[in-house]
């Protein structure tokens, strides 16, 4: 944890209080956008590795600049079959790990509005994921 800066706590409490605000409210976003990062990568990942073996067609799609997949698949088919791929791969193939837990991913996802607007739509049996880049 990083202590305010002496200026702001020679202007008192409502200073410090207001610092303090902004440095959570900024590590709050930064989390959020880790995780939008991360789950973009572990798709492209998916994406070029065809992860899901036989099943990768019916399980996975880009279209219209989405990735289009059921929810599910992405905790059941995706992350085990790159976990096997990270834990045995050494090259520079993009993250080595997904270290998040699953409500926080769905939390930030369906939270997360970039420039365009929000980057997740739900369907019946689906999830779209947008690629309108990154901006906060």
């Amino acid at each position: 944890m990083l202590d305010p800066p002496i200026e702001k706590v020679a202007m008192g409490t409502k200073a410090v209080m207001t610092w303090s605000r902004n440095r959570l409210e900024m590590s709050k976003t930064s989390k959020v956008r880790r995780i939008v990062q991360s789950v973009e990568e572990v798709l492209n990942q998916v994406k070029r590795h065809r992860i899901g073996g036989i099943l990768h067609e019916s399980v996975f799609a880009v279209v219209d600049e989405a990735f289009q997949f059921p929810p599910d698949a992405f905790w059941n088919i995706f992350i085990p079959g790159l976990s096997e791929i990270w834990s045995n791969n050494t090259s520079n193939d993009g993250i080595k790990s997904f270290p998040f837990e699953r409500h926080e991913v769905e939390q930030a996802l369906f939270e997360f509005r970039d420039s365009v607007g929000p980057i997740v739509k739900r369907g019946i049996s689906f999830c779209a994921l947008l690629i309108h880049g990154f901006e906060v």
